[in-house]
C-alpha cells in the first residue's frame, strides 16, 4: 500500500446519533481496508460505542483511528454525559444538541494542525455543517454524507431548488415534487423545519455546506433505486457506497423481489409486511415523511394530515406516488437490505427508529410519548458486585419502556459503557449520566472510584463516606433531568439519595445485592434489639422471627464494635426506613419462606437473576472490570484441576 506518507488521509465527521455513528464508522472501515488512512473524529462516549468495531479494524492491520474530542453539551444545559441523540427527549432539546454539536470548530481547527499526515479529505455528516468552514481553512475537499436514501435526498434538493414552497399557501396542501420520473406528492406539514423559526439557522447552514460540498456518500446502491440515483447524479457527484452489513447475497435477493414488479403489488406485499409487525399491546401510530425517517422532524400537523390519506390510482400506468405508497414501498424494499426485520421480531419499535440512516420515510411512535412514560434514576454504588446488577436492572426497565438515567462516576461508566451501548442501540431509553467521585476530599488519588481499587478497611469506610458526598452534584443534575424523575433506585450504601428523594418528592426504593435470607435475618436482628442483650462478642444467639434456627455470633455481623462505622450505618438504617420498597436480585421460588416474611414488613421485588437478562455469554462477560486472565486460561486451569 505504500508508505503512510504516499497515502490519502480522510478525516470522517460522524453527527453523534446510533443511525448516523454506524454507517459512518463502516464507511470509514471500508475506506481503510483500502489502503486510505482514516481519522474518525467523535466524543468520548460515542467513541466507547464504536470501539470495538475500530479495534478489529486496526487488529487486521487497517490504518484507521479514532480521535476523541469534548462534546460542548454543558454550555447548552445538558448534563456531563448527554452526547448523543438517543439521550435528550424533547425537540427543543434536539434542536440544542444539533447547535452544540456544531461548536466544536475551534477543537477541530486546534485537532487538523497537528494532525499527520496532512488531511487530504473531510468525509463529514451532513448535519455539521461546521465543517465546510474547516475544509475551507485547510483547503481540503468535504464529502457530505447523508443517511437518508437517494429518493429522499433528490425529493428534497428539488423542492429546495425550485422554490416551489414559495408557491404553497397552506401547510396541508398536496404538491407534486418537480423533476421527477414518478409523482410523488407531500404537505409542507410533512417536510422538516417547516414553520418554526427556530430551526431556521440549523437548515441555512446545513443548505449551505451542502452547496459548497464536493459531492455526497450514500448509503444505497445504484441497482436498488437507479431512477432516483441517475437524477440526483445530474446535479452532484454521488457515490453509492451500499453497508458493509449488506453482502451480494442479500442484494441479490432484495432485487429478485422487487425488479418485474408493479408498484401496486410492491405496496401490497409492503401492507402484508407492515401489518404483521408485533405491536406489544402499544397503539401505534405511524407518520409518513420527507425526512428519511427521523423521528424528530415529525409534527402533528403531518400526522393529522397523514391519517385520512388513502392509495389514489389514476391508472395503471401512472400510479399517484402518495406518501402512503411511497411508506410501504420503500419499507419493503428497505428492511430487506439490512438486519432490521430480525429487530422487529423482538416487539421493538423504537429499534427501527435507531435504524433512521436507511432511508425509512416514516416515523413509529409506540408506547406512548416520552415525557409520558415513567422515569427512573438508578444510583449504583461503586463496587463491582453492586454495579452490575443495577444496570441489569436498569436494562430490564428500559426494555420496558421505562426512561432510564444511571448515574455513576467516569471509572465506573467506562467498565458498563458497551452493556449501556448495546441496549442503546436497541432502541431502549436508557443512559449513562458521569458525576465526578469525591474521593479526593477524603484523600484518595484521582482515578479511585471503585472498592476494588482500594485494599484496607479503614480505606473502605472512607469510600462509602466519599460516595455519600456527591449530594451536592445530584442535586444540580436532578433539577436539570428531562422528563421530571418519577422514582429514584438507590444503592443501599448510598444513603445520602433518601435526602434527594425527600427533596424532590420522588419515591426511592433500595436495592440490596444481599439474597432475602440475609436481608430478613438483618432486619430482624436490627427491630428485636436482640444484640443489647448479648455481652459477649463470641456468644451465640438464634435470629428472631424465623421459621427455622438460624444462629450468629456479634463479630459475624457487619460494623459491630467499631465506632467509626457508626455513622455509616446509622446512615443505611435511617434510608432503608423511609425508602418506598426494595428490589432484591432473587426469585422467590429460590427462598419463598423468607420472602413470604419479608414481604410482611416491607415491599419487595424480587427481579433476579438480572444477569440472566443477557441472551449472549459474551455480553455477560464483557460486564465490568476486564479479568486480569481470559476464557483460555481460565479452562486450562480448570482442565488441569479436573
Amino acid at each position: 500500500m505504500g508508505c503512510l506518507s504516499e497515502q490519502p488521509h480522510f478525516v470522517l465527521f460522524p453527527f453523534m446519533a446510533q443511525g448516523h455513528l454506524l454507517p459512518m464508522v463502516d464507511i470509514g472501515r471500508l475506506l481503510a481496508q483500502r489502503g486510505v488512512i482514516v481519522t474518525i473524529v467523535t466524543t468520548p462516549h460515542n467513541a466507547g460505542r464504536v470501539q470495538k468495531s475500530i479495534a478489529r479494524s486496526i487488529e487486521s492491520g487497517h490504518p484507521i483511528r479514532l480521535v476523541q474530542l469534548r462534546f460542548p453539551g454543558k454550555e447548552f444545559g445538558f448534563p456531563e454525559g448527554v452526547e448523543n441523540v438517543d439521550m435528550v427527549h424533547s425537540m427543543e432539546d434536539f434542536r440544542k444538541f444539533f447547535i452544540a454539536a456544531n461548536k466544536m470548530e475551534e477543537a477541530v481547527e486546534k485537532l487538523f494542525e497537528k494532525l499527520t499526515p496532512r488531511p487530504n479529505c473531510i468525509v463529514s455528516d451532513f448535519c455539521l455543517y461546521y465543517t465546510h468552514k474547516i475544509a475551507t481553512r485547510f483547503k481540503v475537499p468535504r464529502i457530505n454524507f447523508n443517511g437518508f436514501c437517494c429518493f429522499c435526498i433528490l425529493c428534497l434538493y428539488n423542492i429546495h431548488s425550485s422554490n416551489i414552497l414559495e408557491t404553497i399557501t397552506s401547510d396541508s396542501e398536496y404538491f407534486t415534487v418537480p423533476g421527477l420520473t414518478q409523482k410523488v406528492e407531500f404537505t409542507k406539514a410533512q417536510l422538516p423545519g417547516q414553520g418554526d423559526e427556530s430551526w431556521k439557522e440549523i437548515i441555512e447552514g446545513i443548505i449551505e455546506a451542502d452547496q459548497a460540498s464536493y459531492g455526497i456518500v450514500i448509503n444505497t446502491f445504484e441497482e436498488l433505486e437507479s431512477d432516483f440515483v441517475k437524477e440526483y447524479k445530474k446535479v452532484k457527484k454521488a457515490w453509492c457506497v451500499v453497508g458493509a452489513e449488506v453482502d451480494d447475497g442479500k442484494i441479490e435477493l432484495l432485487l429478485s423481489q422487487v425488479k418485474g414488479k408493479d408498484l401496486t403489488e410492491l405496496i401490497a406485499v409492503g401492507r402484508e409486511k407492515f401489518a404483521t409487525i408485533p405491536s406489544a399491546g402499544a397503539a401505534v401510530t405511524v407518520t409518513a415523511t420527507a425526512v428519511g425517517g427521523d423521528p424528530a422532524a415529525a409534527s402533528p400537523a403531518a400526522a393529522e394530515a397523514n391519517k385520512e390519506e388513502k392509495i389514489e390510482e389514476e391508472d395503471d400506468e401512472d400510479i399517484a406516488w402518495s406518501n402512503d405508497n411511497v411508506l410501504m414501498f420503500l419499507f419493503l424494499w428497505r428492511l430487506q437490505s439490512t438486519e432490521v426485520l430480525s429487530l422487529i421480531s423482538a416487539s421493538s419499535f423504537r429499534r427501527i427508529n435507531q435504524y433512521a440512516y436507511f432511508g425509512l420515510p416514516f416515523t413509529l411512535i409506540s408506547m406512548g410519548s416520552l415525557s409520558e412514560r415513567p422515569h427512573f434514576v438508578l444510583f449504583p454504588f461503586m463496587a463491582q458486585g453492586h454495579l452490575l446488577p443495577m444496570v441489569d436492572i436498569g436494562r430490564l426497565l428500559a426494555q420496558r419502556g421505562v426512561i432510564v438515567t444511571i448515574v455513576t462516576t467516569p471509572h465506573n461508566a467506562g467498565r458498563v459503557q458497551k452493556s449501556i451501548g448495546q441496549s442503546i442501540k436497541s432502541g431502549h431509553p436508557i443512559r449513562l449520566v458521569q458525576l465526578r467521585f469525591p474521593g479526593k476530599e477524603v484523600g484518595f488519588p484521582e482515578g479511585v472510584e471503585n472498592l476494588d481499587m482500594v485494599h484496607s478497611m479503614e480505606d473502605f469506610r472512607r469510600f462509602i463516606i466519599a460516595a455519600n458526598k456527591m449530594e451536592e452534584a445530584v442535586e444540580k443534575l436532578f433539577e436539570k433531568l428531562t422528563p421530571r424523575p418519577n422514582c429514584i433506585v438507590s444503592d443501599i450504601c448510598l444513603y445520602y439519595t433518601h435526602k434527594i428523594a425527600t427533596r424532590f418528592k420522588v419515591p426511592r426504593m433500595h436495592f440490596n445485592g444481599f439474597c432475602c435470607f440475609c436481608i430478613l435475618c438483618l432486619y430482624n436482628i436490627h427491630s428485636s434489639n436482640i444484640l443489647e442483650t448479648i455481652t459477649s462478642d463470641s456468644e451465640y444467639f438464634t435470629v428472631p422471627g424465623l421459621t427455622q434456627k438460624v444462629e450468629f455470633t456479634k463479630a459475624q455481623l457487619p460494623g459491630q464494635g467499631d465506632e467509626s462505622w457508626k455513622e455509616i450505618i446509622e446512615g443505611i438504617i435511617e434510608a432503608d426506613q423511609a425508602s418506598y420498597g426494595i428490589v432484591i436480585n432473587t426469585f422467590e421460588e429460590l427462598e419463598s419462606d423468607f420472602v413470604k416474611e419479608y414481604k410482611k414488613v416491607k415491599k419487595a421485588w424480587c427481579v433476579g437473576p438480572v444477569s440472566l437478562s443477557h441472551k449472549d455469554e459474551s455480553d455477560k462477560a464483557e460486564r465490568g472490570n476486564k479479568a486480569s486472565i481470559n476464557e483460555q486460561q481460565c479452562l486450562k486451569c480448570l482442565d488441569e484441576t479436573l
